[in-house]
């Protein structure tokens, strides 16, 4: 299932994400520092927009992806 990040800081549930995040690993540090140290800070500047894939069965973060909230010419 597909949750989007701002819909979980707009019910209060950062205590939710920052647990899901702790067991989060990737191969790439910089993905994995991305989510645990900026994502929430760009949802709530409009930055960004961030979506956690989680397993329906056990509620395990398996990944998230990040879209950039920027204008074009």
């Amino acid at each position: 299932m597909v949750i989007p990040l701002k819909e979980l800081i707009e019910r209060d549930k950062l205590d939710t994400i920052y647990k899901a995040v702790l067991n989060f690993s990737c191969q790439d540090d910089d993905v994995e520092s991305f989510l645990k140290n900026k994502a929430i800070d760009f949802e709530k500047r409009d930055r960004s927009r961030t979506y956690l894939l989680v397993d329906d069965d056990n509620n395990n973060l398996l990944g998230y992806f990040t879209l950039s909230l920027k204008a074009l010419p």
